[in-house]
């Protein structure tokens, strides 16, 4: 339940790198520039919108989700990419190394898998004015560098402490030894009693220079083996003169292996294993699959369907469980609502919603989506993959043909040809998306919409663009896209989701997580308004989720995808604050007075309901408040 509270209260190479630092920077330049495009309706592009900016990584917005799904056990910095980081898609394919074509390009090119048909989107990417792959590059530079110079020695001084502390070394063995050679023979049994006791194996061969020490310890187990007497057998308690103290383990002298977690000591470990440099490329592996992973960071593909198919609300107005709400189940939506407010204190709360909704009847109509809505563009290797997940989106049950992919299989024979993965890679793109984040003046980041194809002109027509993304309508279904930065230096992460709860924002005209009253009275006119062709009730065709892509700077989008936005385009009235008297007669927070909240009688609640509501509102008290003020002053 805490899910669904928390879903609903937010709503809504140093020298290479200067040979090709000129030519990306022209590629990012003009790739950036806004480009102007009207429509029929003189709609003008750019839509642009702010970037929103995180403190770090990890860092969620508020509230998102309690828990996120594939988040890690532990709070702990995992040392490898794939523990640290299993929202997003860490496979080999995920992992190969750009070339350098590729790391000089901004551009990427995705397909968005909305209900109807695939869109083909074109993102231009840029970290601090450079196509997002080359932040990495520099990094993967420096470390080079880095590499090429020889290890420092260690200080002397740390041999010593060390030895200090009790981990003697091989020549502070040998001088021991020396030492011990000098020793008289009169403290011979001493000497051996105290060797024993210090934990010294009497079976281990001697070292160079034995002491007499050694020798007597050497003549006391031959005596012992002449007598047929076994060592087991020694240590057993089988007497007094038997009897032996344990003997301690002596102490490693070797540090305990510790996997490393940063670049500087994976590159100081392959050097000193592989006894040379590491080359570039090298670098670039391990800055990949050791450290920090890869530099574009896809949401997995369980991440991005786990809400897509809850919508907790219309399985509490389908009383007759049918599917569809008939015109009688949205006459009765307000007296289907009340049944929720469990604890009767005329505020249904979005947790009390999930509560009766999780009836076990309704379990199936909770399941998660299909599968994963976002891909890049797929080359020749990978085509017939990610062909096979993506028609995932568009199989239809009631056919007993193959589903196939709508619109760019052209040919319908189930697959990507040659022609049709050209065509994607080349054709002009549905919409094209420029994300220009900025490290040292984040309120210089923007997201632009820049293009759209004259296949989806209406996009332009009804996008907008709000305080923090582009919100357009694609088919009737809803599009959301946003951006957002960490201090993440190399890395964007890209992120699709549907945002299930389809009626959840429609019925609710202040998203703050709650139905009040006055919320419930606007009911059946905002489900009638659902009601798109007009036959008298509601089909799940006619509720159409969000569909949401963000783009981040850092492994950060599983963050803000985790939490659930406002689809409404009306904003909220101005909240007034009442005075004392009515924020304490308010007992149940919704903003307005109840007759069984208000301590007096008849007379005086309708004297402060001024539009006979049976509600008093705060402002209601606020302008009572000043006519008594101006009557007692006349």
């Amino acid at each position: 339940m805490n899910r669904l509270r928390s879903d609903a209260n937010t709503y809504w190479g140093m020298t290479r790198r200067q040979l090709s630092w000129l030519s990306t920077r022209a590629i990012a330049v003009v790739l950036c520039l806004p480009v102007t495009a009207i429509t029929a309706d003189d709609t003008m592009l750019p839509l642009v919108a702010p970037v929103r900016t995180l403190g770090a990584p990890t860092d969620a917005p508020q509230n998102v989700m309690n828990v996120s799904p594939l988040a890690p056990a532990s709070s702990e910095p995992a040392p490898l990419p794939g523990t640290r980081l299993p929202q997003y898609q860490l496979g080999h394919e995920h992992r190969e190394l750009p070339t350098e074509e590729e790391r000089s390009d901004p551009r990427l090119r995705l397909i968005l898998a909305l209900p109807d048909q695939p869109l083909l989107i074109e993102a231009t990417i840029t970290l601090d004015g450079e196509p997002f792959r080359m932040l990495r590059e520099q990094r993967v530079q420096e470390a080079f560098e880095q590499a090429q110079q020889p290890r420092p020695q260690e200080p002397q001084e740390n041999t010593s402490e060390t030895d200090a502390a009790g981990d003697t070394g091989t020549e502070d063995a040998a001088k021991d030894e020396a030492t011990s050679d000098s020793t008289d023979a009169d403290t011979e049994t001493d000497t051996t009693t105290d060797a024993r006791t210090d934990g010294t194996d009497a079976d281990a061969d001697p070292p160079q220079g034995d002491s007499p020490d050694n020798a007597a310890e050497e003549s006391d187990n031959d005596a012992e083996e002449e007598d047929g007497v076994d060592d087991a057998q020694d240590e057993a308690p089988d007497g007094d003169a038997g009897e032996e103290a344990e003997k301690p383990v002596t102490p490693p002298t070797v540090p305990p292996y510790s996997v490393a977690n940063n670049v500087a000591e994976r590159l100081r470990r392959h050097r000193e294993a592989t006894g040379r440099p590491p080359t570039l490329q090298e670098v670039r592996w391990i800055l990949t699959n050791w450290v920090d992973g890869p530099e574009l960071l896809m949401l997995n593909d369980g991440f991005q369907r786990f809400r897509a198919n809850q919508r907790p609300v219309y399985l509490v107005l389908d009383r007759d469980r049918d599917g569809a709400l008939s015109a009688e189940e949205i006459a009765e939506a307000k007296e289907s609502m009340r049944e929720c407010d469990l604890n009767r204190d005329d505020v249904i709360e979005y947790e009390e919603i999930g509560r009766v909704a999780a009836d076990p009847r309704n379990q199936a109509a909770m399941s998660s989506g299909p599968g994963a809505i976002l891909f890049q563009v797929p080359d020749a290797q990978s085509a017939q993959r990610v062909y096979r997940r993506m028609v995932e989106q568009y199989r239809d049950p009631t056919r007993t043909s193959a589903s196939t992919v709508p619109r760019f299989d052209e040919n319908a024979d189930g697959q990507f040809d040659d022609d049709e993965l050209a065509a994607l890679h080349e054709a002009e793109p549905d919409l094209r998306i420029t994300v220009a984040f900025d490290s040292r003046d984040p309120e210089q980041s923007s997201l632009q919409l820049t293009a759209v194809s004259q296949q989806f002109a209406e996009v332009a027509k009804s996008g907008r663009a709000d305080a923090s993304s582009l919100l357009l309508t694609v088919n009737g279904s809803p599009l959301e896209i946003a951006a957002v930065q960490s201090p993440s230096p190399d890395q964007v992460s890209i992120g699709a989701i549907v945002d299930g709860y389809p009626l959840l924002s429609q019925i609710d005209p202040t998203p703050d997580g709650r139905l009040t009253i006055r919320d419930r009275r606007q009911l059946v006119e905002r489900l009638n308004d659902l009601d798109t062709n007009a036959d008298g009730q509601i089909t799940a065709d006619e509720m159409r989720s969000t569909t949401r892509i963000c783009f981040g700077r850092g492994p950060i989008v599983d963050n803000v995808l985790a939490s659930l936005r406002n689809a409404r385009t009306d904003v909220p009235s101005t909240v007034v604050t009442g005075p004392e008297w009515f924020v304490r007669m308010d007992r149940n927070r919704d903003g307005d007075v109840t007759r069984s909240e208000f301590p007096g009688n008849d007379e005086q609640f309708a004297a402060l309901d001024a539009d006979g509501d049976k509600l008093v509102s705060a402002a209601e008290a606020v302008a009572f408040e000043s006519s008594s003020e101006t009557s007692a002053d006349e």
